[in-house]
């Protein structure tokens, strides 16, 4: 039976949950059929990656929309709000197109008699879509779940591709080596589309670029087509054709200029297919971007020298970012809140960030995946500087409170780890007016 109200439909995406990861497009053909093929009624762009790929599709969904384009995007996870997931130019989704949504589907999965088995991605990747068609979207901004040749959203026939940086992740799914999750990630390349590649290591990008040559997939490398010169805070983007200087995206970090290049050469290749991109209108695009979590800074209203950043680094090489970060910025002391999830390389993430602090929490996100505190605390411990000091505390919001009560002049509180704990930190954040979110 549909559902009757939102709590019901939540419910159902629990009950999905139960079918874990299922790899593979049977499902979500199956579950798209029923709802006519929605896919097909919009152009998309397609983008995976390790780190990086949230970013750049905002920024792209942020240009296509200042272009005039009526603009799709669906990310995940989220951080806060379920209806994150799905935005049109900008704006989410309400609770009461959600569950328009979901019944709508759900009733067709019923009437066709369709097994249960399909995945809570697969469930929620259909309503996207189905979405998106019905709102009469020009073009929509798909990021991959997890993975890409078997991801759900593969099941799209992109205008683009695009592969942002590749790290080691999911190694348990994905395979052991960057070669053997590059060659998962290109499962998105298309025949004879284009395809965008952000900045990689080299056999990272030797197996992406194999991929597009047996697929007559023009590609456009960072490093090799598109070049990024950073200076001052700002950057100038550079490929055969266009020179723009002075860039500054709203995201904080080196890393987001690096991504905000990659989107810069997927607009253009877009422009010369036909969208009406304004080049003279990226930069300012570029500054209106909006993506919480990544990066972010607040103030504290008391003192304006004492700041708190979020930012998701939840695999090795998202530490290292935020690391570089980190030594780019003022700050007198370091603190630290931190959760992991258990699945995650909870000992090279600590490694590479946490020997910079002067205090560290330990705290543990609202999730079933979650270490117990006391443990994840023995696993960060060895990786502590000479000097710091460790705490735990039993919720996120018990860390940051403990945290802010030792901050002193100048001092910066970093809530980082999974996307959950910052998740979490941010609903904190924004219930506490001591507070207030900084302008770039």
């Amino acid at each position: 039976m549909p559902f009757v109200t939102y709590e019901d439909f939540e419910t159902y995406l629990k009950h999905l949950e139960k079918f874990g990861m299922v790899f593979g497009l049977h499902n979500i053909e199956a579950l798209l059929a029923t709802l006519g093929n929605p896919h097909r009624a919009f152009k998309a762009v397609h983008i995976a990656g390790s780190n990086g790929k949230g970013s750049t599709a905002a920024m792209i969904q942020q240009a296509l929309t200042d272009a005039g384009l009526k603009c799709g995007l669906y990310t995940s996870p989220h951080l806060q709000r379920f209806s994150e997931r799905f935005k049109i130019d900008g704006e989410e989704i309400s609770r009461e197109e959600i569950l328009r949504h979901a019944r709508r589907l759900k009733g067709s999965i019923d009437r066709e008699k369709i097994p249960e088995g399909f995945t809570y991605f697969d469930f929620t990747t259909a309503m996207a879509f189905d979405y998106f068609a019905r709102q009469g979207v020009d073009v929509a901004v798909v990021e991959t779940g997890l993975g890409g040749r078997l991801d759900s959203t593969n099941i799209l026939k992109p205008v683009l591709s695009i592969i942002t940086p590749i790290s080691l992740e999911h190694t348990q799914v994905l395979g052991d080596t960057l070669e053997e999750i590059a060659s998962e990630k290109a499962g998105i390349i298309k025949e004879a589309t284009p395809v965008v590649v952000g900045k990689q290591p080299p056999d990272t990008l030797r197996v992406l670029l194999e991929t597009a040559a047996r697929k007559n997939a023009p590609s456009h490398v960072f490093g090799r087509d598109f070049h990024v010169v950073i200076h001052d805070g700002v950057f100038d983007y550079h490929d055969n054709s266009h020179t723009l200087r002075n860039l500054k995206p709203s995201l904080l970090g080196d890393h987001q200029k690096e991504n905000a290049a990659t989107a810069i050469r997927a607009l253009l290749v877009l422009k010369g297919r036909g969208l009406p991109v304004s080049v003279a209108d990226i930069p300012e695009s570029l500054r209106r971007v909006h993506w919480p979590g990544r990066g972010e800074m607040f103030e504290n209203g008391h003192d304006p020298s004492i700041r708190l950043m979020l930012d998701g680094a939840h695999n090795p090489d998202g530490a290292e970012i935020l690391r570089h970060t980190l030594e780019t910025l003022p700050f007198n002391r370091l603190h630290i809140v931190i959760g992991i999830l258990a699945d995650k390389d909870i000992e090279s993430i600590a490694e590479r960030l946490l020997s910079m602090a002067d205090r560290v929490i330990a705290v543990t996100p609202r999730n079933e995946r979650a270490p117990e505190v006391a443990a994840f605390s023995r696993r960060i411990r060895p990786f502590l500087g000479a000097g710091a000091r460790l705490d735990t505390a039993e919720s996120i919001s018990d860390g940051i409170a403990l945290a802010t009560r030792s901050l002193g002049l100048g001092d910066l509180l970093v809530v980082t780890g999974s996307l959950y704990t910052v998740g979490e930190a941010r609903d904190v954040i924004e219930r506490n007016p001591a507070w207030r979110k900084m302008v770039p």
